[in-house]
């Protein structure tokens, strides 16, 4: 069971290592923290692909590794665990990670039609994409 939340800047500090004495504290820190201890909730996983693709400009494969990487970490529990690992398959195929994440919030839910403006959405198989 979790017992802290962990912040996006310390998983971008030790994904990135742009600043070294940060990387090896949040490495020494994920290294030593018990399993399942660290919450990071979907919202920080977000972030945390908004900023490795439009601050440090990561490409696409790097950004979708790295969501594999946190959500698969021994000691961080992702309420969206699976959805997040769909999503960065769907990154892989060449989505957006808001896009892909409706898409597959839409699935999990049961929910069959996705409602949006958005022609470049790429639908599913089990969601469709309709204009209102």
């Amino acid at each position: 069971m979790p017992t802290d939340v962990i912040d996006t800047s310390v998983l971008v500090r030790y994904l990135t290592r742009d600043d070294p004495r940060k990387a090896q504290a949040a490495q020494e820190f994920l290294a030593t923290a018990a399993a399942h201890s660290l919450l990071l909730p979907d919202v920080a996983v977000a972030e945390l692909t908004f900023v490795l693709s439009r601050v440090y400009r990561w490409p696409v494969p790097s950004v979708a590794n790295a969501i594999r990487a946190v959500v698969n970490h021994r000691t961080i529990e992702v309420p969206g665990r699976e959805l997040w690992l769909d999503v960065a398959d769907d990154l892989d195929q060449g989505s957006g990670v808001v896009d892909a994440y409706l898409l597959r919030t839409a699935e999990t839910a049961g929910i069959r039609r996705l409602v949006t403006f958005d022609e470049g959405i790429k639908p599913l198989a089990t969601v469709e994409c309709v204009s209102p």
